[in-house]
């Protein structure tokens, strides 16, 4: 009887062992996301009042062409930073997206002047770096927080901050973003910033350079 006992449990064994190996397979699938080729920078600096030509993107997924679609607009007649967003899908329907940034402001004074230094707000201190002509990278806007970001000269006494992610929120002196962010350049060794972080309410900082 015990002999028994033990081929049943053997038999019952085998059968589980079987009924997993011959389960339906986990079948998978891969996706090819839309890889974009940008013609020009993601940033871009043109003058007020120069008609924006927009220089283009290809996107492609496993050698196939998409169609891209551009969602904003580029007013060159009004200064200030414009967003545009370039986005394709790819045949199985998943959607991808790239953005550029382009100015429009006064180049000739923007482009002829400096902003870099190290700079006091209260006795606080941060730095600001040119990166490029007209635009700067700001070490922290709220200092002692340490929220870095770039900002652009519009030459025309305006300030702008994209909207730019920080571990706060989104991070924005700019108009179009919320009516009462904006940055004004005091002169060439002071400039205020009424930033949106967040959901907080306005920060106002003025920095004064050393």
């Amino acid at each position: 009887m015990k002999i028994l006992k033990n081929i049943t449990y053997l038999a019952l064994v085998v059968l589980t062992v079987a009924s997993c190996d011959i389960a339906d397979p986990i079948e998978s699938e891969i996706t090819e996301y839309a890889n974009f080729e940008m013609t020009g920078d993601s940033f871009l600096y043109i003058q007020t009042g120069t008609p924006f030509v927009e220089p283009g993107v290809n996107a492609t997924a496993g050698g196939e062409e998409l169609e891209v679609e551009i969602s904003g607009s580029v007013d060159s007649q009004t200064p200030g930073v414009y967003n545009l967003t370039y986005s394709a899908v790819n045949s199985d329907g998943f959607p991808a997206s790239v953005s550029r940034l382009v100015a429009v402001g006064d180049k000739e004074v923007a482009f002829n002047r400096d902003l870099s230094g190290v700079y006091l707000t209260g006795t606080r201190s941060n730095t600001v770096t040119r990166t490029a002509p007209g635009v700067y990278q700001n070490s922290d806007v709220l200092p002692n927080n340490g929220i870095s970001v770039f900002m652009v000269d519009l030459g025309n006494g305006s300030l702008i901050i994209p909207s730019q992610p920080s571990r706060f929120g989104s991070v924005a002196a700019d108009p179009s973003v919320d009516a009462a962010s904006f940055g004004v350049l005091n002169s060439e060794s002071s400039f205020t910033l009424n930033l949106k972080i967040g959901g907080n309410p306005i920060f106002v900082r003025t920095f004064l350079k050393q």
